[in-house]
């Protein structure tokens, strides 16, 4: 039994290690911050929603409404610098063009 759990989770690493992308750095040391960077960003949207969704909880939980859209908006505000990164900049850009002329 023991033994053919090793054999099969031996498999599985062979597999796995046999169908995996290069590493990060592997194509040229310039570009390691860029592979870096967009590895952290893949990262941050999962660990953004099970965060957000461990936060919710309680508030469900309590039935409290108030606490909860306090919540929400929060989540909304930093949902949005996380999940769309890369247009914040041209967003506040436009943004302020249309505040301030």
């Amino acid at each position: 039994m023991f033994l053919s759990l090793i054999s099969a989770t031996l498999a599985a690493v062979g597999v796995l290690a046999a169908s995996a992308q290069p590493a990060l750095a592997a194509t040229s040391a310039r570009s390691v911050g860029t592979n870096i960077g967009q590895l952290l960003e893949s990262w941050a949207r999962p660990i953004f929603l099970g965060v957000l969704a461990l936060f919710a909880i309680p508030h469900l939980l309590k039935r409290d409404v108030a606490g909860g859209v306090v919540f929400a908006m929060i989540a909304l505000l930093v949902g949005f610098f996380v999940l769309y990164g890369s247009g914040v900049e041209r967003f506040i850009v436009l943004a302020a063009k249309a505040i301030f002329g």
